[in-house]
């Protein structure tokens, strides 16, 4: 005994058209999310590397600190001793002093302008 294994051929063709009809819609459906997705991970490069520069600018500005703190405290030990400061000491605390303040405001126009 011999058995057919052929089927009716429109319900095997509709069959196919539903399966491609299908794959094809879940596939439009991956290339939006893809595109999303690509969007997404171009904000959030964009706002990491916005991160990286506030804190390297953070960063610079506790090595000022440090630096100011150990400037003030040469200073306070001279005066102490009763021991006048140069003009070079001066002068690089009052650069110190500046310099931090340029970076402050690097960091406060880049928190102004980060989305």
């Amino acid at each position: 005994a011999v058995v057919s294994t052929q089927s009716t051929g429109a319900s095997d063709e509709e069959s196919e058209d539903e399966i491609l009809s299908e794959l094809l819609e879940k596939q439009a459906e991956l290339r939006k999310l893809a595109e999303y997705n690509q969007t997404q991970l171009g904000i959030l490069t964009d706002t990491a590397t916005e991160y990286m520069k506030q804190q390297e600018i953070r960063h610079r500005i506790d090595a000022i600190d440090d630096q100011v703190c150990d400037t003030y405290r040469n200073f306070m030990l001279k005066k102490h001793k009763k021991i006048p400061y140069s003009k070079k000491e001066k002068d690089q605390a009052s650069k110190l002093l500046q310099e931090r303040e340029e970076l402050n405001k690097q960091l406060q126009d880049n928190l102004l302008l980060s989305p």
